[in-house]
Protein backbone atom coordinates (compact mmCIF):
# COMPACT_ATOMS: atom_id res chain seq x y z
CA UNK A 1 0.00 0.00 0.00
CA UNK A 2 1.38 3.48 -0.78
CA UNK A 3 1.58 6.53 0.74
CA UNK A 4 -1.34 8.07 -1.25
CA UNK A 5 -3.13 5.17 -0.57
CA UNK A 6 -3.00 5.04 3.31
CA UNK A 7 -3.53 8.70 3.39
CA UNK A 8 -6.92 7.88 1.64
CA UNK A 9 -8.02 5.17 3.47
CA UNK A 10 -7.13 7.37 6.89
CA UNK A 11 -9.42 10.16 5.33
CA UNK A 12 -12.64 7.82 4.34
CA UNK A 13 -11.78 6.35 8.11
CA UNK A 14 -12.30 9.83 10.16
CA UNK A 15 -15.04 10.44 7.60
CA UNK A 16 -16.85 7.52 8.23
CA UNK A 17 -16.33 7.85 12.20
CA UNK A 18 -17.37 11.46 12.14
CA UNK A 19 -20.36 10.45 9.77
CA UNK A 20 -21.39 7.78 12.11
CA UNK A 21 -20.83 9.70 15.65
CA UNK A 22 -20.74 13.24 15.24
CA UNK A 23 -24.21 13.98 16.87
CA UNK A 24 -23.75 11.19 19.77
CA UNK A 25 -20.72 13.06 20.58
CA UNK A 26 -22.01 16.60 20.25
CA UNK A 27 -25.01 14.94 22.93
CA UNK A 28 -22.16 13.95 25.10
CA UNK A 29 -19.82 16.94 24.83
CA UNK A 30 -23.20 19.35 25.14
CA UNK A 31 -24.30 17.19 28.22
CA UNK A 32 -20.86 17.63 30.47
CA UNK A 33 -20.49 21.44 29.09
CA UNK A 34 -24.26 22.90 29.02
CA UNK A 35 -23.12 25.05 26.78
CA UNK A 36 -23.47 24.99 22.41
CA UNK A 37 -20.04 26.41 21.42
CA UNK A 38 -17.90 25.27 24.11
CA UNK A 39 -19.65 21.76 23.50
CA UNK A 40 -18.40 22.21 19.96
CA UNK A 41 -14.94 23.11 21.09
CA UNK A 42 -15.14 20.51 22.80
CA UNK A 43 -16.06 17.91 20.06
CA UNK A 44 -13.28 19.48 17.51
CA UNK A 45 -10.85 18.93 20.55
CA UNK A 46 -11.85 15.14 20.58
CA UNK A 47 -11.95 14.31 16.85
CA UNK A 48 -8.13 15.67 17.04
CA UNK A 49 -7.52 13.26 19.11
CA UNK A 50 -8.70 10.44 17.62
CA UNK A 51 -6.94 11.46 14.59
CA UNK A 52 -3.64 10.94 16.75
CA UNK A 53 -5.07 7.09 17.29
CA UNK A 54 -6.60 6.40 13.52
CA UNK A 55 -4.15 4.27 13.23
CA UNK A 56 -5.36 1.46 16.38
CA UNK A 57 -8.72 1.91 14.73
CA UNK A 58 -9.74 -0.97 12.48
CA UNK A 59 -13.27 -1.02 11.69
CA UNK A 60 -15.03 2.44 12.24
CA UNK A 61 -18.30 0.65 12.70
CA UNK A 62 -17.01 -1.66 15.25
CA UNK A 63 -18.78 -1.59 19.17
CA UNK A 64 -15.03 -1.31 20.03
CA UNK A 65 -14.59 2.03 18.23
CA UNK A 66 -18.21 3.33 19.58
CA UNK A 67 -16.28 2.89 23.25
CA UNK A 68 -13.50 4.59 22.01
CA UNK A 69 -14.77 7.85 20.54
CA UNK A 70 -17.46 7.78 23.49
CA UNK A 71 -15.12 7.56 25.71
CA UNK A 72 -12.70 10.25 24.17
CA UNK A 73 -15.66 12.92 23.74
CA UNK A 74 -16.37 12.84 27.32
CA UNK A 75 -13.43 12.74 28.98
CA UNK A 76 -12.18 15.66 26.30
CA UNK A 77 -15.24 17.67 27.32
CA UNK A 78 -14.76 16.77 31.24
CA UNK A 79 -10.77 18.40 30.57
CA UNK A 80 -12.95 21.22 29.07
CA UNK A 81 -14.81 21.87 31.87
CA UNK A 82 -12.19 21.45 34.44
CA UNK A 83 -10.13 23.95 32.64
CA UNK A 84 -12.53 26.56 32.39
CA UNK A 85 -13.51 25.98 36.07
CA UNK A 86 -10.21 26.67 37.07
CA UNK A 87 -9.90 29.85 34.31
CA UNK A 88 -12.91 31.21 36.30
CA UNK A 89 -11.85 31.70 39.44
CA UNK A 90 -8.92 33.89 37.98
CA UNK A 91 -11.57 35.63 35.78
CA UNK A 92 -13.60 36.64 38.30
CA UNK A 93 -10.97 38.58 39.96
CA UNK A 94 -10.97 40.97 37.38
CA UNK A 95 -12.98 43.76 37.14
CA UNK A 96 -16.07 43.73 35.38
CA UNK A 97 -16.19 46.35 31.96
CA UNK A 98 -18.82 48.09 30.67
CA UNK A 99 -19.64 46.06 27.48
CA UNK A 100 -22.90 47.75 26.93
CA UNK A 101 -20.82 50.70 25.62
CA UNK A 102 -19.69 49.15 22.42
CA UNK A 103 -16.91 52.14 21.90
CA UNK A 104 -12.96 51.95 22.92
CA UNK A 105 -11.99 55.17 23.98
CA UNK A 106 -9.17 57.20 25.78
CA UNK A 107 -11.86 57.56 28.69
CA UNK A 108 -12.21 54.01 28.69
CA UNK A 109 -8.78 53.16 28.83
CA UNK A 110 -8.01 55.89 31.25
CA UNK A 111 -11.15 54.49 33.90
CA UNK A 112 -8.75 51.77 34.13
CA UNK A 113 -6.30 51.00 37.13
CA UNK A 114 -2.54 50.86 36.60
CA UNK A 115 -2.64 47.14 37.11
CA UNK A 116 -5.10 46.17 34.71
CA UNK A 117 -3.21 48.51 32.23
CA UNK A 118 -0.33 46.46 33.07
CA UNK A 119 -1.77 43.27 32.54
CA UNK A 120 -3.40 44.49 29.54
CA UNK A 121 0.20 45.43 27.99
CA UNK A 122 1.34 42.68 28.93
CA UNK A 123 -0.44 41.02 26.57
CA UNK A 124 0.54 39.71 22.58
CA UNK A 125 -0.97 42.16 20.43
CA UNK A 126 -3.09 39.42 18.26
CA UNK A 127 -4.32 38.58 22.23
CA UNK A 128 -5.04 42.41 23.35
CA UNK A 129 -7.19 43.03 20.13
CA UNK A 130 -9.48 40.03 21.24
CA UNK A 131 -9.76 41.11 24.40
CA UNK A 132 -10.17 44.55 23.15
CA UNK A 133 -13.04 44.14 20.59
CA UNK A 134 -15.13 41.22 23.10
CA UNK A 135 -14.45 42.72 26.59
CA UNK A 136 -14.24 46.27 26.15
CA UNK A 137 -16.38 46.67 23.56
CA UNK A 138 -19.13 43.87 24.21
CA UNK A 139 -18.66 42.80 20.06
CA UNK A 140 -19.59 38.66 19.51
CA UNK A 141 -16.90 36.38 18.50
CA UNK A 142 -18.65 36.31 15.27
CA UNK A 143 -18.05 39.64 14.33
CA UNK A 144 -14.81 40.02 15.88
CA UNK A 145 -13.65 37.20 13.65
CA UNK A 146 -15.02 39.59 10.40
CA UNK A 147 -13.16 42.28 11.87
CA UNK A 148 -9.88 40.52 12.50
CA UNK A 149 -10.55 38.58 9.33
CA UNK A 150 -10.07 34.83 11.28
CA UNK A 151 -11.95 32.19 12.00
CA UNK A 152 -14.68 31.86 15.45
CA UNK A 153 -12.66 28.68 16.36
CA UNK A 154 -9.56 31.37 16.14
CA UNK A 155 -10.71 34.16 17.89
CA UNK A 156 -12.30 31.96 20.92
CA UNK A 157 -8.85 29.78 21.20
CA UNK A 158 -6.81 33.87 21.25
CA UNK A 159 -9.75 34.47 24.07
CA UNK A 160 -9.07 31.34 25.99
CA UNK A 161 -5.32 31.95 25.83
CA UNK A 162 -5.84 35.59 26.68
CA UNK A 163 -7.46 34.80 30.10
CA UNK A 164 -4.91 32.00 30.61
CA UNK A 165 -2.30 34.44 29.88
CA UNK A 166 -3.75 36.80 32.60
CA UNK A 167 -4.40 34.54 34.78
CA UNK A 168 -0.77 34.39 35.13
CA UNK A 169 -0.11 37.92 34.85
CA UNK A 170 -2.25 38.39 37.69
CA UNK A 171 -0.28 35.90 40.11
CA UNK A 172 2.62 37.24 39.25
CA UNK A 173 1.80 40.41 40.16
Amino acid sequence: MSYTDKTTCDTEKIALIYELYEKELFRICLSVLRDRYNAEDALHECFLKIIRYRDRICDPASEKCRRFVRKTARNTAINMYRQMAREATYVEGLPEWDTADNSFDMDTLASLTLTEKQVLCSLGQKYRQVVKYICLEGLPVKECAAILKLSEVCVRKRLERAKKQIKENIKNL
